[in-house]
């Protein structure tokens, strides 16, 4: 088998065939399998994709016994895995022929442990195309809110290996990625970064978890992977400053305004901090997270 793919689902079943159908296509002339692993959907919702496995031959479903999180479903997937060489994706994303076949390439090279890369994120009719620059070696929370890099599970690749295992952190709420990243590269893990493009984020689906705030996710994160590093913890805290105020979360804005360290911050991130701290200040924090969110909406149009 050429490859699996691993896929947590909750409560997918009204894009999830659509999705596979992409997958299909993408994976056309390959051997390789689909394992989604379903994380407590509703029973009505379970008997569709029930129904879409029965009909799919490549399709594996493995349904838990109890709720838990994504995390749990992508180590539970990793365990079933058939293949050596492992692709994550969200069920609402997707991947194209071009990048199976690239990251195939860089997995013959066995001492390759992990490929993450960049993506691009589809809003409605909207595209847009991020791209970072991780050097082999850099330790993941360096990578992350030092040089304001990112990671998304979507992107990540991994060859299976009896001996070693790299999991996804199960007791985190949030950033699972990022826990992932930190986690490998204190293991020791041979990480690549994928400079190609060719995985895309459905990033207007209502209820996707990047899109939500979670204060004590946050602590969680920082009291696991961050203390007791200010700078580490001020870029942890920059990556949520635009989302705060898209949201019009003003309790969020605030705390992470307060986790900043000034002299860390990028011109950017001066700007978003002086715009949101000012409105707070003035009591206009609503009305200028509507505007700030109608002028992002009219650029993505």
């Amino acid at each position: 088998m050429d490859f699996s793919i691993v896929i947590p689902i909750y409560n997918s079943a009204s894009y999830l065939e659509k999705n596979l159908v992409r997958i299909f296509n993408a994976c056309s002339g390959f051997d390789y399998q689909i394992i989604l692993v379903d994380d407590g959907s509703t029973e009505a919702d379970i008997t569709i994709v029930r129904q879409f496995a029965a009909a799919y031959d490549h399709v594996v479903l493995h349904e838990k016994l109890k709720k838990t999180n994504a995390a749990v479903s992508r180590n539970i997937g990793v365990q079933l895995a058939q293949a050596d060489i492992i692709f994550f994706l969200d069920s609402d994303d997707h991947f194209t022929t071009h990048y199976i076949m690239r990251r195939l390439k860089c997995h013959e090279d066995q001492s390759i442990d992990i490929i993450f890369g960049n993506y691009t994120e589809v809003y409605g009719d909207s595209v847009r195309d991020f791209s970072f620059n991780y050097k082999t070696g850099l330790a993941g929370e360096d990578f992350l809110f030092l040089e304001m890099g990112d990671i998304r599970s979507s992107t990540i690749s991994m060859r299976k290996k009896r001996d070693r295992r790299f999991l996804f952190p199960e007791f985190l709420y949030k950033h699972q990625d990022w826990g992932f990243l930190v986690n490998a590269t204190k293991q020791g893990a041979n990480v690549m970064h994928d400079t190609g493009s060719g995985v895309f984020l459905d990033v207007g689906r209502s209820g996707r978890m990047t899109t939500k705030l979670n204060l004590e996710a946050s602590e969680q994160f920082i009291d696991a992977y961050l203390q007791p590093s200010d700078s580490h913890i001020s870029g942890f805290a920059c990556k949520h400053l635009l989302l705060s105020l898209y949201n019009e979360n003003q309790r969020a804005f605030s705390y992470y305004s307060s986790r900043i360290v000034g002299h860390t911050l990028s011109n950017k991130f001066k700007l978003i901090k002086l715009y949101g701290d000012c409105l707070t200040r003035l009591g206009l924090f609503p009305l200028g997270s509507r505007l700030l969110r109608s002028a992002r909406n009219g650029f993505r149009r």
